[in-house]
């Protein structure tokens, strides 16, 4: 779990790059970003009852999590799926070509063995 302080100070970090990336204020991207900063307010001014900036939240990490993928700083699960899928598909056509250049290899020297027997 992560802290409500770790997220802050990953936001701090990435923020020139994040508003660079989502320069539009009205863009879902900047909204959740301004929520977040609004959530972190107030947790510091006390009006989330029983949380502090050292607390471990759900929403903490989950929110750092979205963050470092959007920076492309870990990887997101269905993209790890996708490229051992891209990766898989071609292991097999790279498998599927080598069998059919086998068998014309393999054709083309058993045509040219039986015309030179029949001659």
């Amino acid at each position: 779990m992560t802290t409500i302080a770790e997220l802050e100070a990953y936001m701090d970090s990435i923020e020139e790059r994040y508003f660079a990336l989502y320069p539009n204020p009205s863009d879902g991207e900047r909204i959740n970003w301004g929520s977040t900063r609004d959530y972190i307010r107030r947790v510091k001014d006390g009006a989330i009852p029983g949380l502090t900036l050292e607390a471990e939240t759900a929403r903490a990490t989950q929110t750092l999590v979205g963050f470092r993928r959007m920076m492309g700083e870990e990887l997101h699960p269905r993209k790890t799926i996708l490229k051992r899928q891209q990766l898989t598909r071609t292991a097999a056509a790279a498998r599927a070509a080598a069998a059919q250049a086998a068998s014309r290899d393999s054709e083309f020297l058993g045509g040219t063995d039986s015309a030179a027997t029949s001659k």
